[in-house]
């Protein structure tokens, strides 16, 4: 009898074992996440020449950025072995990933495959111009990617100041402030010919943007587009401020009503990109542009 209890708590336990195994096999990492498990070998490392080494990317999924790790021809195969065995059935997760501030290239350095780091000025400069220009260069909502920027140039032999001589177009790379996606169109014509709308009204530097404001206008467009750079709402009056311009019920710049000629503002609300209606209206500097609006003032 108690050779029959021995049997059944021999079977329990092996059912015990193998149950616990099932649970912990599924709780132990995915392979997604594993990298090569053993000690980089000194002899891995071994070169003659830049072109004896090249980077090693020791995971089986790649990450963002690149490989810090320079190895020889051994190395490399003795990991891509290794990871064509165990990586074969891997799903690697899509990650989002920045652009690299600097790019490493692998040398071969006192006989040893080592890396060296360049800088990519254009990664930088978009970096650079955005954290540092764009914004109130006071304000802590970039510290950290100042600190990020600064941290990979320490990577490089290129200072600060001298990465920074690089980044000359940083007008051209701001993103510029518009929270509610908003433009509207506004077209001039006086005396009946049709005024162009200058670029970058209301734009000071790139921390300094007035309420409503233009970018780059096309050649030969009959219509300006305004942007806002806040939430809720302008008016078409302090768009003319910023513009630096004359605008009120009777006048538009130097032009004020008088017997022979007459100022006029028609408005479509929401009708760019569309056709438009417009209806005059009497609000002049006053008047709240609305997204979409098509704006047309005309002294005749």
């Amino acid at each position: 009898m108690k050779k029959k209890y021995y049997w059944i708590a021999g079977v329990i336990v092996i059912i015990c074992l193998i149950f616990i195994m099932i649970i912990t096999s599924n709780l132990s990492p995915s392979p997604s996440y594993w990298s090569y498990p053993y000690s980089i070998q000194n002899e891995w490392k071994i070169c003659n020449e830049d072109n004896d080494c090249s980077l090693a990317d020791t995971g089986c999924c790649i990450g963002c950025g690149y490989s810090n790790l320079s190895l020889n021809r051994v190395g490399i195969k003795t990991i891509e072995d290794w990871k064509s065995f165990n990586c074969k059935d891997v799903l690697c997760p899509q990650v989002d990933c920045r652009a690299p501030i600097t790019i490493p290239k692998p040398i071969c350095l006192n006989n040893i495959c080592s890396v060296k780091y360049n800088l990519d000025y254009e990664s930088f400069c978009g970096s650079y111009c955005r954290d540092f220009e764009c914004y109130d260069s006071n304000s802590s909502s970039f510290d950290y990617e100042k600190e990020y920027l600064k941290d990979e140039l320490k990577k490089t032999n290129v200072t600060f100041e001298e990465a920074k001589s690089h980044c000359y177009k940083c007008a051209e790379s701001c993103p510029y402030p518009n929270p509610e996606d908003f433009r509207a169109e506004i077209g001039i014509i006086i005396l009946g010919e049709t005024q162009r709308i200058p670029s970058y009204i209301g734009i000071t530097n790139r921390s300094k943007i007035a309420k409503l404001y233009t970018l780059s206008q096309g050649e030969g467009e009959a219509v300006g587009h305004i942007y806002k750079s806040i939430e809720g709402g302008a008016t078409l009056g302090e768009f003319f401020d910023a513009w630096d311009k004359n605008f009120n019920s009777t006048c538009i710049f130097n032009y004020c009503n008088n017997k022979d000629h007459k100022m006029k503002m028609e408005v479509c609300s929401g009708c760019m990109g569309g056709w438009t209606s417009d209806k005059e209206n009497f609000e002049y500097e006053n008047y709240v542009i609305k997204k979409y609006d098509v704006i047309t003032i005309t002294y005749l």
